[in-house]
């Protein structure tokens, strides 16, 4: 049944959540940037969705559609239905992009801190609204944020080490930064 009605939503797989699935460590950063599966985010994220693609695509993107509309629910309560009429909002969940989940996070983090991995390893831009714990004189909060995040980056760097070093050239050859709309490192 959810076969037909992706099928009849969406002949043909797009958007992020498909690029997101099909990340392939061996040539996630080969492809070039603004084309079809581009995939430009650090080697915690490229190591995360190459184990979920293994995953046929239908499954995963059942599962990462729903844990979008969860993380919109659990951020609007019983409005969510009325920020889908919103566009970004609609085409987000319609193409499977994080932000929902980068929202998500953020406000997880105000109780749980190290949520600021997700933000920090997928658009490090988000990272600006550390400064509230700084703001605040949260330290604890900030270091325990600034932790995780190392934590994940040293545990990728030890099961793919040459990706990091693949991921820097490839942003370093592409020009893709923080300042270009999509922010990736």
């Amino acid at each position: 049944m959810v076969r037909v009605l992706l099928a009849i939503v969406r002949p043909v797989p797009m958007g992020d959540a498909h690029a997101y699935w099909a990340v392939d460590l061996a040539s996630c950063d080969s492809r070039p940037v603004a084309t079809t599966d581009a995939f430009t985010y650090p080697p915690p994220a490229a190591i995360f969705f190459a184990v979920l693609g293994h995953l046929p695509f239908e499954v995963f993107e059942m599962i990462w559609t729903l844990v979008i509309g969860f993380a919109l629910l659990w951020l609007t309560g019983p409005f969510a239905l009325l920020f889908l009429v919103i566009p970004v909002v609609a085409s987000d969940l319609y193409l499977g992009n994080i932000h929902v989940l980068l929202g998500a996070a953020v406000v997880g983090s105000l109780r749980r801190p190290g949520l600021w991995a997700i933000p920090l390893l997928t658009k490090p831009t988000v990272g600006i609204g550390l400064l509230w714990f700084v703001a605040r004189g949260e330290w604890r909060r900030l270091a325990i944020a600034l932790g995780v995040t190392a934590v994940l980056s040293a545990l990728a760097f030890v099961i793919a080490p040459g990706l990091w070093k693949a991921w820097i050239d490839y942003v370093l050859a592409t020009g893709v930064s923080p300042d270009v709309g999509r922010a990736y490192w």
